[in-house]
């Protein structure tokens, strides 16, 4: 939100439930089609450079929007969390180390609830539809139940929620190994129409996500910004 008014403050035209249909280059230029979903209205623009940032869209986004081979495989990975009444009085968060080697957070949340997760299993479903499963409902609660006095049963969750992350296929055996690094992809044609393509970013890779990406489209387009004025384009929210 913070990004989009950001962008709005210095000019920029920002589209809501606006789903972008197909891409491709004409003329050194990029032609971008796109529709209004709640009207039906349809748009044409051209630009100088494309930014594919679709989060866990992104290789379909190659597949359907820029009838493009992918430069990487994806793996979905989801992760849930379960949020319980105010699981102790101190202000810190917890971080517990699990028996599998991996860690989970217990994150103080409005006073007077605690935030308990992530997990990491491997998702195959489309993004929209995710939602948390028991087996993570069950991991999360034990993992709990293993580092606090206070137990925590199933009738103690108040809400849940998942997300993706789309990160590169490495070929790593488990979800956990899988790098959890950022991967920007630059492509041309001739020097003209770079399509800059994001996989795997969170939240508080913003700011370095956001440097390198000024980077890679600076590096082939001499009237792009020179840098990112972190004060200007705040990037983090307040968690």
């Amino acid at each position: 939100m913070l990004n989009a008014q950001a962008v709005a403050e210095r000019g920029g035209e920002v589209r809501t439930r606006t789903k972008v249909t197909r891409a491709w280059r004409e003329n050194g230029l990029w032609m971008v089609e796109a529709i209004d979903v709640d009207s039906g209205k349809t748009f044409t623009w051209r630009a100088k450079g494309l930014v594919n940032a679709t989060g866990p869209w992104v290789k379909h986004f190659f597949d359907d929007g820029l009838k493009l081979k992918s430069p990487y495989g994806i793996r979905l990975i989801k992760g849930s969390h379960i949020v319980v009444p105010r699981a102790h009085n101190q202000p810190q968060s917890y971080i517990l180390q699990n028996e599998d080697h991996r860690i989970v957070f217990v994150i103080p949340w409005l006073d007077e609830f605690s935030i308990i997760g992530t997990t990491d299993v491997e998702y195959h479903g489309d993004p929209k539809d995710v939602k948390i499963d028991d087996n993570e409902i069950n991991y999360l609660l034990k993992v709990y139940n293993d580092h606090f006095k206070k137990q925590l049963g199933r009738d103690d969750i108040v809400w849940t929620y998942s997300g993706v992350r789309p990160l590169c296929d490495d070929e790593s055996d488990s979800p956990q190994a899988v790098t959890r690094d950022y991967t920007l992809d630059v492509h041309d044609e001739q020097g003209k129409a770079p399509l800059l393509s994001v996989f795997w970013w969170q939240t508080h890779h913003l700011p370095q996500t956001g440097r390198a990406c000024d980077g890679e489209v600076g590096s082939l387009l001499s009237w792009l910004w020179p840098g990112v004025d972190q004060k200007r384009f705040p990037a983090r929210g307040r968690y």
